[in-house]
C-alpha cells in the first residue's frame, strides 16, 4: 500500500486534554510528510453510529488514497483488535481501540 498523503481524524477525544494532539504527534512521527485534517474530535463519547455518520458525510470530499482514521471506542481498554477496511478509491480505518499511553507505535503494549 502506498504511503498516505492525507490522513483525516474523526474521534470522540474532545479538545480539552492531550489525546488528539498526541495522536497527531504519533502520525507525524511515523509519516512526517503526511497532511493531517481534523474532521472532528466532538463525536459523542463511545457513540459508534455518530462517528459513522460523521465520516460517511465527509470522506467523499477527499482525494482517492486518503486515509480516514475514526477512533470511537465503546469498550475502552478492552483487548479488541482494530478493524481495517479498504475500498477502491479510499482507505478507511475504523479503529475500535484508541491510541493509548500504554500502547507503543507497533501496537504492542509497552513493557510486554
Amino acid at each position: 500500500m502506498a504511503r498516505p498523503h492525507i490522513v483525516t481524524l474523526t474521534t470522540d477525544f474532545g479538545l480539552v486534554d492531550h489525546f488528539a494532539g498526541a495522536l497527531r504527534g504519533v502520525l507525524l512521527d511515523v509519516f512526517p510528510e503526511v497532511r493531517i485534517v481534523d474532521i472532528t474530535h466532538a463525536i459523542q463519547a463511545y457513540d459508534v453510529l455518530d462517528g459513522a455518520l460523521a465520516i460517511s458525510e465527509s470522506y467523499k470530499y477527499f482525494p482517492g488514497g486518503s486515509v480516514h482514521m475514526v477512533v470511537v471506542d465503546p469498550g475502552v481498554g478492552s483487548e479488541r483488535r482494530p478493524i481495517l477496511r479498504p475500498w477502491a478509491s479510499i482507505t478507511l480505518w475504523l479503529l475500535t481501540m484508541a491510541c493509548s499511553p500504554w500502547c507503543t507505535r507497533s501496537g504492542e503494549r509497552a513493557g510486554s
